[in-house]
C-alpha cells in the first residue's frame, strides 16, 4: 500500500481522512503507484483541466490547483 504522508495541514477529521487513503500498489493507472513503481516524477500543471479522478479524497480536501508528485529514492530505490 502506498500511503500519504501528513504534512498538510487540515481540521483533525480531514487530517484523519487523508491520512487513513491508501492505494493498492498493483492499480498502475494511479499516479502515486505510478511515479512509486518508476521512480519519475509526474506533474500536473492544471488539476481542474486534467484527467484525474475529481473525487479523489486528496483533491476533494486538498483542492490543489497544480500537482507534482516525486518518488522518494535512496540507494537507487524508489521508497514511496
Amino acid at each position: 500500500m502506498c500511503g500519504v504522508p501528513s504534512g498538510l495541514r487540515f481540521d483533525a477529521e480531514t487530517h484523519k481522512i487523508i491520512k487513513e487513503y491508501e492505494v493498492p500498489l498493483h492499480r498502475v493507472s494511479n499516479m502515486l503507484v505510478r511515479v512509486v513503481n518508476t521512480g519519475r516524477s509526474e506533474y500536473i500543471p492544471e488539476v481542474q483541466s486534467s484527467s484525474l479522478k475529481k473525487d479523489n479524497v486528496l483533491l476533494v480536501h486538498g483542492k490543489p490547483v497544480a500537482v507534482f508528485v516525486v518518488p522518494l529514492i535512496t540507494r537507487s530505490r524508489s521508497l514511496g
